[in-house]
């Protein structure tokens, strides 16, 4: 009698009920802010590791900074729907410009404390559940500058580059 459990353990996994899924984190489209002769010129988004299920993700932005003392709040925005929709003015501060873009739909936003450097990170525990295998997430920094300088105080709002998460194993 020939046994057929060696080829049911192979298929016992996720890959033999087509469930399986690579996990990926890339990146799209551009930021906006900061201008010539200030590194860097453009905010961006970029993360350590992949969502794997039951693994953690570092989701970190890099952002214009200046001599004068500042402040930055800073909101990762995670949604389900890659966008396009141009930031509108915004009373009383300035914000990096006519091509300043929200690349995700923003059903999330988590804010990080407040500091004082050009680069902030969030941590993203991803659950060990097998139904968010497959769930594509898209995420964007908005970051929300204060900078006082001898000459007075300015506000800024700029946003990243976009990430798009794809969970898997």
């Amino acid at each position: 009698m020939k046994s057929v459990f060696p080829s049911m353990v192979m298929c016992v996994g996720l890959a033999c009920s087509g469930l399986a899924q690579q996990a990926s984190y890339t990146t799209y489209g551009t930021g906006c802010g900061g201008w010539a002769g200030e590194p860097p010129s453009m905010p961006m988004l970029s993360a350590t590791g992949v969502p794997r299920l039951g693994a953690k993700i570092t989701v970190q932005y890099q952002a214009p900074y200046w001599a004068c003392r500042y402040s930055v709040i800073a909101f990762l925005a995670t949604g389900v729907a890659q966008t396009v929709v141009p930031l509108p003015p915004i009373p009383n501060t300035f914000y990096g410009g006519p091509n300043c873009t929200i690349l995700t739909s923003g059903e999330v936003a988590v804010m990080r404390p407040i500091g004082q450097y050009p680069t902030g990170a969030l941590d993203l525990a991803v659950p060990n559940s097998p139904a968010l295998l497959g769930v594509v997430l898209y995420q964007q920094w908005w970051l929300y500058y204060i900078v006082s300088c001898p000459i007075g105080t300015d506000w800024f709002v700029f946003v990243t580059n976009g990430g798009k998460l794809t969970i898997g194993t």
